[in-house]
């Protein structure tokens, strides 16, 4: 395939490519260079010396090096959508794939995201997909049916890491499951409602939260959060440490001690556990042994002992699939998701600092004790106006099933069909087209907020059928703490507390 033309009338060229084409060309093939150099050597001496070693993987750092350079020389943005637009070129698989793996870690940043959208406009490239990010755009995405892939957002995700693909099963990582009307098979929504079932829609999960294992786990945090607030939201702190056991309790009846707390930690502790699942980290931290546990401790939970197996409207899901889904679910959604947000409500995090707005200024805390801690309704919309400013997930993706034109600063510019669609949610609901001149400030009283939260992949409570099962359960565990722990920030207010 020819380079861009800048005679197109809907391709973007790409500057430099004359001038610098040769060495993008050049760098391409390293890696081959260095492969061909290990093949060669083991076909004539079975066995690799250290001397071929170091060129082969000379060869791949000097190609990731020579990535680094050509992206600030010779225009990252306009390789990238060219590249897009040529998806079967052998130089834009290898570069795409590079580019991706950087962008994917930054785009997770808000403030950089912020800081192209400036650069670029409301519509750019990012990380190997094409981000569309005005608020009527962002909606359409999230209440129709989507095509998936093996992606979380703008994270690739390595497909034999994932549940179900990772023991040659059939898979059962719901993120990368197609609706049905979008090309899916129908699995992932008759997965979906297994989960709800013996989860999410359970009765036993409501009650958890209110029994006495669960007003302990409470009762214990408001205790550390009174005398240990100098490490209350440390790795392994009081807070993390809370999110692990409490939604290990309430969703699956197991109160972790021993040997199963031990696992759990080891799963659920950090960042790390998500590496796993994501290209190339997961290839340096796999983890398949650690979930292997994990799942078994879950296939024995009191939530699942009255597992019915063989139902057709559940895709005959068995025991394990479900509780090896489960391990996906909880690290990549539940853990992760629920304490970045707790962190934020609570104002362990602060805020983004958006360029040129007032967002990094706004002190969460402030805000919250004048909340009116018996008004749950008050501290949800409260959660949701901080999760508006700043998501736990700030971008979900699609697979385009047709080929699409979209305007890049007043350019119309083509893509074909198959090519990943970032759903930014983050900018839909920083649009100031559509939430106005406060769009950066804190406002949980803003008219449209909770009909139109864009988050937990719905739009309010409208969705296609992607909305995620564990919103519910997220909203009343922050509302839970903003009113446990606000009583605890005020001393009157816990004195007048009915009991």
């Amino acid at each position: 395939m020819a380079p861009p033309s800048s005679k197109s009338a809907d391709l973007v060229p790409y500057h430099g490519w004359c001038s610098k084409g040769g060495a993008w060309a050049a760098s391409t093939f390293l890696p081959v260079i260095g492969l061909v150099v290990a093949l060669v050597e083991l076909h004539f001496e079975d066995m690799l010396t250290w001397q071929s070693i170091l060129i082969s993987v000379g060869c791949f750092l000097v190609s990731y090096l020579v990535l680094a350079i050509l992206a600030k020389s010779c225009g990252e943005y306009d390789f990238q959508i060219w590249a897009l637009q040529h998806p079967r070129n052998p130089i834009s698989r290898f570069w795409l794939t590079l580019l991706t793996a950087f962008q994917s870690l930054e785009s997770c940043n808000n403030e950089w995201m912020h800081l192209r959208r400036l650069k670029y406009g409301p519509n750019f490239v990012c990380a190997g997909q094409v981000l569309l990010g005005e608020f009527e755009v962002v909606e359409r995405a999230l209440t129709a049916p989507q095509a998936r892939t093996y992606c979380l957002g703008q994270t690739p995700f390595i497909k034999k890491h994932c549940p179900g693909d990772d023991v040659g099963q059939r898979t059962t990582f719901l993120l990368a499951m197609s609706d049905e009307a979008a090309g899916g098979n129908g699995d992932r929504e008759k997965f979906k409602g297994c989960m709800a079932r013996y989860f999410f829609g359970s009765s036993d999960m409501v009650a958890r939260r209110q029994d006495e294992v669960g007003r302990r786990m409470i009762d214990q945090l408001k205790k550390d959060y009174r005398e240990r607030r100098a490490d209350f939201f440390k790795l392994q702190g009081p807070l993390e440490m809370f999110v692990i056991t409490y939604l290990t309790y309430v969703l699956f009846g197991i109160d972790l001690k021993g040997d199963d707390l031990n696992v759990m930690k080891d799963w659920l502790l950090g960042l790390g556990g998500n590496a796993h699942y994501m290209y190339p980290a997961g290839y340096f931290m796999n983890k398949k042994k650690l979930i292997d546990k994990v799942a078994a401790i879950y296939e024995r939970a009191p939530a699942l002992q009255m597992f019915e197996e063989g139902v057709a409207a559940h895709a005959k899901m068995t025991k394990q699939e479900l509780a090896r889904m489960m391990t996906g679910v909880v690290r990549i959604a539940g853990k992760t998701g629920t304490l970045q947000l707790l962190e934020t409500v609570l104002g362990g995090r602060s805020m983004p600092k958006y360029k040129g707005e007032p967002t990094g200024q706004i002190d969460v805390t402030k805000v919250w004790d004048g909340l009116d801690l018996d008004n749950r309704d008050e501290m949800k919309r409260f959660t949701i106006e901080v999760a508006r400013l700043y998501p736990p997930v700030n971008v979900g993706h699609r697979i385009a099933q047709e080929a699409f034109t979209c305007d890049f600063n007043g350019r119309s510019v083509s893509f074909p069909a198959g090519t990943l669609v970032m759903v930014p949610m983050v900018f839909g609901n920083l649009d100031k087209g559509f939430w106005g001149p406060t769009t950066y400030e804190l406002d949980h009283n803003r008219p449209k907020l909770q009909e139109h939260f864009l988050g937990f992949n719905s739009v309010g409570d409208r969705d296609a059928g992607r909305i995620c099962p564990g919103r519910e359960l997220t909203l009343d565990i922050c509302a839970d703490l903003l009113s446990e722990l606000g009583r605890v920030r005020r001393p009157e207010a816990a004195a007048t507390a009915v009991v």
